[in-house]
């Protein structure tokens, strides 16, 4: 397997906004430099390319009391915490001292902002149908099709939410058009343990109104269905996929009384207008005038105008490690800018 480049994006964030104030590459050594900045509050956001985060992940941030050897990205976001920039910044060291570059800043280097990498762990998924059984089997028949938009959620070993092995929280997935879903990059689980796949029934509610849990566990995993929930096998060792977690459904003709429905409140009956208890006055004719024709619509008395009347950590390294290191400067020149360098370390 062909070794990805080192050289990688590396973004320097306004700290209260966000906004990407300038972007460099690190370097063949995996050094980047952010010089002349001025004195102010900052982040650095480091990104891998797609071939190297084929290959590696970030590592845990924050461990140990030594701010100049340990990595500051998280591992979720790849940002860094707060870079504060002044004259007085304890970590800044001279830039006379710096050996890994040129740089301009007067004042001073900050280079404990590092980014540190591991190989990528192995990993795992588990899915993958939710289906029409049609025919009240319980099995997966040819041609029963899939149902679309059941949301169904992930738990680990210890009955908690999963993180991913990039450091992130596995979110629920949603069946799609054919019926599929699958939860990826889940890490290794170690013999005996397993993931638990259940069906969100309160998100799920109006996709399965009037389908009810078909027949469970008839003959063999590949095709049966499970209740509710399901919990996987194996996954013991990286790139394995547990594919049975499948539940099938069938038509009824009135709600599952197993799937809480909210009930429509009914309208409240009006109450009808009472009748005007005033007499109707008699008309007399005037001698010589025409008497009008009721109006058809039998609104009488109204005479027609014409017109309209309405008104969205604890990762450990298995292969060779490197760093990337931001080096923060607060070196000022005569316009008060202050640099931020990149330092790297291998360990």
């Amino acid at each position: 397997m062909r070794t990805p480049s080192r050289a990688s994006p590396s973004s320097l964030l306004d700290a209260a906004t966000g906004k990407v104030l300038k972007t460099t590459t690190t370097n063949s050594e995996g050094r980047y430099l952010f010089d002349l900045l001025e004195a102010g509050e900052y982040r650095v956001k480091f990104t891998l390319t797609p071939a190297q985060a084929a290959i590696y992940t970030l590592t845990q941030a924050d461990v140990g009391a030594n701010d100049r050897v340990d990595s500051d990205a998280a591992r979720a976001t790849g940002e860094t915490g707060v870079i504060s920039l002044t004259s007085t910044s304890p970590a800044l060291v001279s830039a006379a001292s710096y050996t890994h570059g040129d740089v301009q800043a007067l004042l001073g280097i900050d280079p404990t902002w590092d980014a540190g990498v591991v190989l990528r762990p192995g990993e795992v998924s588990v899915g993958d149908f939710v289906w029409l059984d049609e025919n009240k089997d319980g099995r997966q028949d040819a041609g029963e099709p899939g149902i679309p938009g059941v949301v169904l959620v992930l738990t680990g070993p210890d009955g908690q939410p999963v993180t991913d092995v990039d450091g992130r929280l596995v979110t629920p997935q949603t069946t799609d058009a054919n019926g599929r879903y699958l939860f990826t990059a889940l890490p290794v689980l170690d013999p005996g343990q397993s993931y638990t796949v259940s069906i969100d029934r309160t998100a799920s509610e109006r996709v399965l109104r009037l389908f009810s849990i078909t027949l469970a566990q008839q003959g063999d995993r590949e095709g049966d269905s499970s209740s509710w929930t399901a919990s996987s096998e194996g996954l013991t060792v990286a790139g394995e996929s547990d594919l049975t977690l499948d539940f099938g459904f069938v038509r009824t003709t009135v709600p599952d009384p197993d799937v809480t429905t909210v009930p429509t409140p009914e309208p409240e009956p009006s109450t009808p207008a009472s009748p005007d208890p005033s007499p109707t006055p008699s008309v007399t004719p005037t001698p010589g005038a025409t008497t009008p024709m009721p109006d058809p619509s039998g609104d009488e008395g109204t005479e027609s105008s014409g017109g309209d009347a309405g008104g969205d950590g604890g990762l450990s390294s298995t292969g060779p490690e490197f760093w990337l290191t931001v080096i923060g400067a607060a070196a000022l020149l005569t316009a008060g800018a202050v640099l931020v360098v990149a330092r790297a370390r291998r360990g």
